[in-house]
């Protein structure tokens, strides 16, 4: 499945109402971390297909990291039927992202 781009135009059509859990990766593209990042969320997505995943470029879309109070990137929150579920700042390995997104939905 692909990352879909989340703006701060439509975070609350692609996310506070999707019908599935939302992962969504706060990043920017001068981000090392946020760059290592990617490949294992794309990989989560492929191999997990009942949470939806998006991406959103703090610098292009600052109205929505600010609401949901991200300080550092990446950060990933996890929403739930419209509600923030769960937050994860910073890189981590595949297995460790796997156990957040499976403790929280």
């Amino acid at each position: 499945m692909s990352i879909q781009e989340i703006t701060d135009e439509n975070f609350q059509e692609k996310v506070l109402k999707s019908s599935k859990p939302f992962c969504l990766k706060f990043e920017a593209d001068w981000c090392g971390p946020c760059k290592a990042l990617t490949p294992i969320v794309s990989e989560i997505s492929d191999e997990i297909t009942d949470i939806d995943f998006g991406s959103m470029n703090i610098d292009n879309h600052p109205n929505t990291p600010t609401q949901y109070g991200v300080r550092g990137i990446p950060t990933c929150i996890l929403v739930v039927g419209g509600e923030l579920k769960s937050t994860k700042v910073g890189m981590t390995k595949k297995s460790d992202f796997l156990s957040w997104l499976k403790e929280n939905i």
